[in-house]
């Protein structure tokens, strides 16, 4: 094993000195093994220790063991008194004896070191040169140290070098191979299982040297055999090394305490240490012999299968050869084209298949360049995206066309893959099967989804993608693009008349005469109905798109034939402006669109530019629409109330219920200005469902308080009329707030009655069953079906406050108040006129007879706490005006 590599400096000084900390504390614990007298003991681990940390780091070390010797040996010298001169020479040479012999058996083991322990032949290396060799160096200066400092007598001098000997030459078998083989990390971990095994076993053994070195005379040292196989055959050099440390240990320490069959008594010449020592180097030896033996039985049969594997390898290559072959064959045979290029797109290699695919030989085609194959328009794209494709994965899939040798084109679709060497890309492999028929096919879909199916025009998805272009063209070049948005006048009509198949000629003939009037750069397409967008560029002044937007409003002019008529339509255009009216396409659109609603508002048939009221109009009432539909949980929907009077007696006799909208910037709001938006976003049913709500609770608490009852009248837009679940929800609220239904008024347009009449009729008869009152609100300004009229369970009739503020100013309008009136008292209704707002036309209401009326000349409509206010007064009011 190559010794580690150590930094030098203070870590190389931290080492020693760790190396000697260990070698002394090694060599403390070793004497307490020690026989008396002369405190010899049978095992010396630190001289194991001393030569692991050598072999494993080198023998830059050795200070470190020297240090440590002298340690421990000044230490055993100190429990004699205070040590001599003389005595400090010879431990500092019985450290230089163990420096020495450490190193020299390092170095002489260092050659080879990996396969100390993994053949027999290593062990007995080891044992000469390591245990032997190294212990006979230390040994014999170390007993010469002492005998010259007159540490040990002459007589004493052979005894003293043989148990020094062995004592070392022990350790070294014990506590090096211990650290050594632990130290490696090519052992594999145990498995739990196993490793409750390894402890049982080692626990067993621990017994057994227990037994064996506790009793004296008796040879009992074969129970251990057992054990020490099991270690060395079930857990390799590991078990072997542990076990050999446990019997040294073990039998060590007993054999001091005067235990086991070692002790001879007497102790004078030691005899039991010479066979103690004697018993544990046999048993060190014969271990490591045995689990080296294993090792390399192992590795014979690691090689073993090496070889075996390698005789695999050599016959998948075979196989894989005969593959190539039958490979090659099928390369051939195949109906693609198969071919190899260099990275720049030279051919080294064309199959067969060229001959029917481009009517090439595969020699005609080899030494070209592919790129010279390929259609012009695809070759430079696709030479920079192949490029660009292999460098990024090694392979790509692209599609293009390759000229055939008559100079036909044929879609083909080429799989390519790289092949590197070194991370560069020395050759291109290619597959390539023509796809011509499947590419038609493609385009073919690809024009459906991107056109519109009746005119043939670009649909929306197209416009969007000429749009992006178009507009990123206008920003490098500083120009501008006009997006219109084109819809045809009166072609509703023509539908309705003459069927959806007249509709989708006349819508043909219309986008072609659009087309042809649009320059050929522009695009123009169908986005949907009697729809169209036409996307105008590269024009620097607003005044050139105008004359375009007035060259396709004279195109329309003309008439269209269907069916023998003569049909005339018209456009309405929007217009609006990049950069200015918006970044994007989408922007544009919806900008375009707002400028083409209000071109038709002013008639139709005209073209009208975007301007920024209109954005800040739509922008104002998106924000006003998101407020509303919060308004309700915000309580920011109050209702007020109107009063009614009897315009003969000038008694109070009902009110009408009306919505107010407290919004948080912008005040009190009337309905004009949000019930239209709450019909056209259908808030307006949760609107009536709460002003229905708020109105029972009021009359409930009217009436609680003492207040005589009250008719009052609640509005119902068209859209609520039209809700099926309307009776139900107006059942509920009455059940729930416990008002009287006969005190509930509700008030129809003559619109919303006459559509479907018969749904209408019943459900008219299912309120007044309930005891409901109803009233037809704004009479006389829709159309109204007397006889219809007259099967509807009603019981008022309102006159609009147009008819009665048009009487002062136009006579005709006193006549229609006449009439209605007249009407209404003919079929037995009450007539109620709003908006009396003067003296005179109170006093025509009165000459005509009109029931009640309601307006600001009697009082303006009032919040539910001052109404209730004013209810408790009126029976103290007097009449009103006359």
């Amino acid at each position: 094993m190559a010794p580690r590599e150590r930094p030098d400096g203070i870590p190389y000084l931290l080492a020693i000195l760790t190396l000697a900390v260990s070698y002394a504390a090694v060599g403390r614990i070793g004497l307490l093994a020690a026989l008396a007298p002369g405190n010899v003991t049978p095992i010396w681990p630190a001289s194991g220790l001393a030569l692991a940390a050598l072999l494993k780091y080198g023998n830059r070390y050795w200070p470190g063991v020297w240090l440590g010797s002298f340690a421990v040996n000044y230490w055993v010298a100190v429990g004699y008194g205070r040590p001599s001169f003389a005595s400090l020479v010879g431990i500092a040479c019985v450290a230089s004896g163990a420096a020495i012999a450490t190193t020299v058996a390092a170095a002489l083991l260092r050659r080879d070191s990996d396969e100390l322990f993994g053949r027999a032949t290593g062990v007995v290396r080891f044992v000469v040169l390591g245990a032997i060799a190294g212990a006979l160096i230390a040994a014999t200066i170390g007993t010469a140290s002492f005998f010259i400092t007159g540490f040990i007598p002459r007589p004493l001098l052979p005894e003293t070098w043989a148990t020094w000997l062995l004592g070392d030459m022990v350790g070294i078998l014990v506590v090096a191979p211990l650290l050594l083989v632990w130290s490696r990390r090519d052992g594999a971990p145990l498995s739990r299982l196993r490793m409750l095994e390894a402890i049982a076993v080692f626990l067993l053994l621990l017994a057994a040297c227990l037994l064996v070195f506790s009793v004296e005379r008796y040879p009992l040292s074969f129970v251990l055999i057992p054990f020490l196989l099991t270690a060395a055959f079930r857990y390799g050099q590991r078990g072997a090394t542990l076990g050999i440390f446990a019997v040294s240990t073990v039998s060590a320490m007993l054999t001091a305490a005067g235990l086991g069959p070692f002790v001879t008594g007497g102790f004078t010449r030691n005899e039991s240490l010479l066979l103690l020592q004697g018993f544990t180097g046999v048993v060190a030896v014969t271990l490591l012999v045995l689990s080296a033996v294993l090792a390399e039985r192992e590795q014979n049969e690691r090689e073993a299968r090496d070889a075996e594997i390698r005789l695999q390898e050599a016959r998948f290559v075979k196989h894989k050869m005969e593959e190539e072959l039958r490979t090659a064959y099928i390369v051939e045979s195949s109906a693609d084209m198969i071919s190899r290029q260099t990275p720049d797109g030279r051919l080294l290699y064309v199959s067969h298949a060229s001959r029917s695919l481009l009517g090439f030989e595969p020699d005609e085609l080899v030494g070209r360049s592919i790129y010279d194959l390929l259609n012009r328009d695809d070759a430079d794209e696709i030479r920079d995206l192949q490029s660009l494709l292999m460098r990024q994965s090694g392979t790509s899939t692209l599609s293009y066309r390759i000229r055939r040798k008559d100079g036909e084109d044929l879609w083909f679709e080429t799989t390519s893959r790289a092949i590197k060497k070194d991370g560069e890309i020395e050759e291109i492999v290619n597959v390539s099967r023509e796809i011509t028929d499947r590419k038609r096919a493609e385009e073919q879909i690809e024009h459906q989804v991107y056109h519109d199916a009746l005119t043939g025009l670009p649909n929306r998805m197209l416009l969007e993608d000429r749009a992006s272009v178009a507009l990123a063209r206008a920003r490098r070049n500083h120009t501008l693009v006009a997006v219109m948005f084109l819809d045809l006048d009166r072609f509703k009509v023509v539908n309705d008349t003459l069927g959806h198949a007249t509709g989708d000629q006349i819508l043909q003939a219309a986008a072609k005469r659009l087309a042809e009037t649009l320059r050929e750069a522009d695009t123009l397409a169908r986005i949907g109905g009697d729809e169209f967008v036409a996307l105008v560029g590269d024009f620097r002044e607003v005044s050139e798109a105008t004359i375009v937007a007035q060259k396709v409003i004279a195109s329309m002019d003309q008439p269209f034939f269907a069916q023998g008529q003569e049909i005339h339509l018209g456009v309405s255009i929007g217009i609006a402006f990049f950069p200015q009216d918006g970044p994007d396409a989408e922007t544009l659109l919806r900008c375009a669109d707002r400028a083409m609603y209000r071109a038709k508002l002013l008639g139709g048939n005209g073209y009208e530019l975007h301007t920024a009221a209109m954005a800040a109009h739509h922008a104002e009432r998106f924000t006003l629409e998101s407020d509303l539909r919060h308004a309700i949980e915000r309580g920011e929907l109050e209702v007020f109330y109107q009063p009614q009077f009897d315009l003969q007696t000038g008694t109070l006799v009902a009110a009408e219920a009306l919505v107010r909208w407290r919004h948080p910037t912008l005040g009190l709001m009337l309905p004009d200005s949000f019930i239209p938006m709450a019909e056209g976003s259908r808030i307006i049913m949760r609107i009536g469902e709460f002003v229905l709500d708020r109105v029972c609770r009021d009359l409930t608490g009217w009436l609680s308080s003492g207040i005589p009852e009250l008719r009052v009248a609640v509005n119902l837009s068209a859209i609520e009329f039209q809700d099926r679940n309307l009776v139900g929800m107006i059942r509920t609220i009455l059940e729930r707030t416990g008002a009287p239904a006969h005190l509930l008024e509700l008030e129809i347009t003559e619109t919303a009655l006459m559509h479907d009449a018969d749904r209408t009729l019943d459900m008219l008869g299912q309120l007044k069953q309930m005891g409901i009152q109803l009233v037809i609100d704004d009479f006389g300004i829709g159309y109204s079906s007397l006889n219809y009229l007259k099967r509807f369970p009603v019981d008022s009739v309102k006159i609009d406050r147009s008819f009665v503020s048009g009487i002062d100013a136009r006579g005709g309008d006193a006549a229609i108040i006449s009439a209605v009136v007249q009407l209404a008292q003919s079929l037995d209704l009450r007539v109620v006129a709003e908006g009396v707002e003067s003296e005179d036309q109170l006093r025509l209401l009165r000459r005509e007879h009109c029931a009640h009326g309601q307006g600001f000349l009697f009082a303006r409509p009032m919040g539910a706490e001052q109404f209730q206010a004013f209810l408790k007064a009126a029976p103290a009011r007097g009449p009103i005006s006359q």
